[in-house]
């Protein structure tokens, strides 16, 4: 059964869909077989009479496009606010086993599976979960990789997702902090630094505005292959 990479994001619009569709490809281009899954996405276009999952469609193409769109995402929502907040203003019921079975389907097919969040940590999803509650019911090894802003503020965001995180005994890999526009913040290396002292989790990167590549970091290789890391 193939392992799951669980991509969070310390709030929404931290650019999350960004930073999985960078490592997605690196993964790709390492000979790893990855599968995309968003399975709640919101604030979706409604195109040709249908809703598009624009994050989704974005993760597929990046994972090499041999899944359909329906095999990413299972749920769509049209309001641009939490996915479940906007089930109910849409008159949706979210079907946790629908969504479980999806994700089983797909670790019986691949090699490892990139499940991207949407918002924080404790937006609701439907059915009374979050991230929070539904990553640690999960039935196969799941490691998580935070993504924060690259800005003022992210010290606290992302040490308090990293408490949440441990509370729940979910394992961390690391910290992707993501820079929004082009500015080169002078306190940002600090920041990093900070994070890294308190949180006692690795800085991955800094993620710069419109990169279009990284290097897989040694920790999430170690994650992959645990009989060779070290």
């Amino acid at each position: 059964m193939a392992k799951i990479l669980a991509m969070m994001g310390t709030d929404t619009e931290v650019g999350k869909t960004y930073v999985s569709c960078l490592l997605i490809r690196a993964l790709d281009k390492a000979g790893i077989r990855v599968a995309a899954f968003k399975p709640l996405e919101s604030g979706c276009p409604v195109i040709d009479g249908g809703m598009l999952p624009e994050d989704g469609l974005a993760l597929g193409q990046a994972a090499g496009g041999r899944q359909a769109l329906d095999e990413i995402n299972v749920y769509r929502f049209q309001e641009p606010v939490a996915p479940g907040i906007a089930a109910v203003m849409e008159g949706v019921t979210i079907d946790w086993a629908r969504i479980n079975q999806r994700l089983l389907n797909l670790t019986q097919q691949y090699d490892l599976v990139v499940l991207e969040g949407a918002g924080g940590l404790l937006v609701p999803l439907g059915g009374g979960e979050t991230w929070l509650s539904w990553l640690p019911t999960i039935s196969a090894e799941v490691g998580v990789i935070l993504v924060g802003r690259n800005r003022l503020g992210t010290i606290n965001h992302t040490l308090l997702s990293l408490e949440a995180l441990d509370r729940r005994g979910l394992h961390v890999i690391g910290v992707y902090l993501n820079s929004l526009n082009q500015e080169v913040r002078s306190s940002e290396d600090l920041d990093a630094a900070f994070i890294e002292d308190i949180g006692n989790k690795p800085i991955l990167d800094i993620i710069r505005h419109h990169q279009t590549s990284l290097t897989i970091p040694p920790v999430l290789q170690d994650w992959l292959n645990p009989a060779t890391g070290g």
